[in-house]
C-alpha cells in the first residue's frame, strides 16, 4: 500500500488514542466544541456515544487494514466504555444512551453503540439493546429520531446511521435482516430524489448537505451496493452543491461551514410542516425561486413572531462567527 498514507493514518490514530475523554472504563471521545440541542447541553470534550462509536469503528478498521492489534485493542476499550457508562434501562428494556446520565433513547446512538459492541464480539447486553430499536421501527420502515416527545422526526443521515449499524448486528438477531431490508427500502424511496440527490428529510430537499452525501456513500458500501456508492460520490463531485463540510440553504443564501457550527446534528431536525422542494429546484436558477418563496414565508413569520425570528437570526450570526477548531491542537500532515 501507500506508505505515506499509512504513516498519516497512524499519526492521526495515535492522536485520537492520546486525546480521548474516557475514564477507567475505557476510551471515549466528544466534540471539540460545546453543544446545546433540544434534548441535551454538554461541554466541549464531553464523551458521547456518537463520537465514541465513530472513532471505535475507525480503530476496528485500522486494526484490519494495517494489521496492528494496538488499534483493535483501542476499539475494544471504547466498547468497554459504551457498555459501562452508556448502558441504561428503559421501559422497552436496556439501551445505550447518547450521554452518561441522560435518559433519552436516541435510536441512531443506541444502534451505533450496538454495532461497536457487535464488532467487539460482546453479545450481551448488545442483543437486548438492539431489540429496543428494532421494536421502534415504524410500519413504513422508518425509525423516529428518538422515543421522546420531540423526537418523532426522520431525516436522511440519521436513518443512514441506523442502517449501517444494523449491518454489523445481523448475526445477533434473526430479525435484523428483515428490519434492514424494510429500512433500506424506505431510505431509498423517501430520502432520495429521482436523480439520486439525497434529500434532507422525507418532505424536504433543502439544505443540500454534504453530510447526507458522505453518509449515503458509507451506507451504500455497508449494504454492498458499490455502484450506488460510486454514483452518489460522483454526483457530489459533479453537482453545484457546496464543498464537503458545508450546507446550502436557499432560505439563508449562505454557506454554513461544518467547522463553525456549535450545534449538534439533531438540532437541524426537519420542521414539522416543511415544504418539499421539487427536483428541478435543486440546481440552477430555480434556487432563486426557492429563495424568494422562503423569504416571503420568513416575512410572514416575522409579522407573527418578530422576537423569535430575531433570536434565530442572531443565532445564525453567532454560528457563522464561531471558531471551533483549534488547528494548533491537531497533528500536522
Amino acid at each position: 500500500g501507500d506508505e505515506g498514507a499509512r504513516a498519516a493514518a497512524e499519526r492521526w490514530l495515535g492522536w485520537l488514542e492520546a486525546n480521548h475523554s474516557g475514564d477507567e472504563s475505557g476510551l471515549a471521545w466528544g466534540y471539540h466544541f460545546p453543544v446545546e440541542t433540544r434534548f441535551f447541553r454538554y461541554e466541549r470534550g464531553a464523551p458521547n456515544t456518537i463520537a465514541t462509536s465513530f472513532v471505535a469503528h475507525a480503530f476496528f478498521e485500522a486494526g484490519e487494514l494495517l494489521g496492528e492489534s494496538r488499534w483493535t485493542e483501542a476499539a475494544r476499550s471504547a466498547a468497554g466504555f459504551l457498555a459501562t457508562r452508556m448502558l441504561a434501562e428503559g421501559a422497552s428494556g436496556p439501551y445505550f444512551r447518547y450521554l452518561p446520565d441522560e435518559g433519552e433513547l436516541v435510536h441512531n446512538a443506541n444502534l451505533l453503540a450496538c454495532a461497536v459492541l457487535a464488532r467487539a464480539r460482546v453479545e450481551e447486553p448488545t442483543r437486548a439493546a438492539l431489540g429496543a430499536s428494532l421494536r421502534a421501527q415504524r410500519p413504513d420502515g422508518s425509525w423516529p429520531y428518538s422515543e421522546g416527545r420531540k423526537g418523532g422526526w426522520v431525516d436522511n443521515f440519521h436513518t443512514a446511521y441506523v442502517l449501517e449499524s444494523l449491518v454489523h448486528c445481523e448475526e445477533l438477531d434473526g430479525n435484523v435482516a428483515t428490519a434492514l431490508a424494510r429500512g433500506l427500502a424506505y431510505w431509498r424511496r423517501e430520502l432520495f430524489m429521482p436523480d439520486g440527490t439525497p434529500k434532507y428529510a422525507p418532505d424536504r430537499v433543502f439544505p443540500i448537505d454534504a453530510h447526507c452525501y458522505a453518509t449515503a456513500v458509507d451506507t451504500w458500501l455497508a449494504v454492498g451496493d458499490v455502484e450506488q456508492a460510486e454514483r452518489t460520490d460522483q454526483d457530489q463531485r459533479d453537482s453545484q452543491s457546496p464543498a464537503p463540510g458545508h450546507r446550502f440553504d436557499p432560505g439563508h443564501q449562505q454557506l454554513a461551514s461544518g467547522n463553525q457550527c456549535r450545534q449538534d446534528d439533531e438540532d437541524d431536525a426537519p420542521a414539522k410542516e416543511a415544504d418539499e422542494s421539487p427536483p428541478q429546484q435543486v440546481h440552477g436558477r430555480a434556487r432563486a425561486l426557492e429563495c424568494d418563496r422562503q423569504d416571503q414565508q420568513a416575512g410572514k413569520q416575522e409579522e407573527a413572531n418578530p422576537g423569535e425570528l430575531a433570536l434565530l437570526r442572531l443565532r445564525d450570526l453567532q454560528l457563522r462567527q464561531a471558531q471551533c477548531l483549534d488547528s494548533k491542537a491537531l497533528p500536522r500532515g
